[in-house]
């Protein structure tokens, strides 16, 4: 079985980087919750690191779960059709098949996990749904005044 090498794991590290930071990630919303998750807990694409500091990284994450690096590899199989170039491609062209669904469209809705929770987004929603609930509770109380 081959190793993962620090050469490659540094070029697919490399490659989920360029895709995370230009907001291209679109290749990881082909993975489940827990395939993102996975792929961020052990290439850290998210994250600014140096070459030494991903090596770093990569040994850390790696004696912490013994089984992160085979699962990470799955994931980045699976994601590898869907990321942009210049991953080298293999010669033999992979076979297209294309399916007619009769009846209504098929609409299939994606996600692509965050490692880490965007706080702005988090307290502008908790700031929304307060002034919700202070709006709903000043007209209950219009009502029981004008009851009153």
């Amino acid at each position: 079985m081959p190793r993962l090498t620090d050469k490659t794991y540094l070029e697919q590290r490399t490659l989920l980087h360029r895709c995370w930071a230009d907001r291209s990630a679109h290749g990881f919303s082909y993975l489940t919750y827990k395939g993102q998750m996975v792929l961020h807990h052990f290439y850290a694409p998210s994250k600014l690191l140096s070459r030494e500091g991903a090596l770093a990284h990569r040994q850390e994450v790696s004696r912490h779960d013994y089984s992160l690096p085979q699962r990470a590899g799955r994931a980045f199989k699976r994601i590898l059709p869907f990321l942009p170039e210049p991953w080298p491609v293999t010669d033999t062209p992979v076979p297209v098949r294309s399916r007619r669904h009769r009846g209504a469209d098929r609409i299939v809705v994606t996600a692509i996990a965050r490692p880490e929770p965007d706080l702005r987004k988090l307290v502008t929603a908790a700031v929304e749904l307060a002034s919700q609930d202070i709006e709903r509770d000043l007209v209950k109380l219009e009502q029981t005044l004008q009851e009153a």
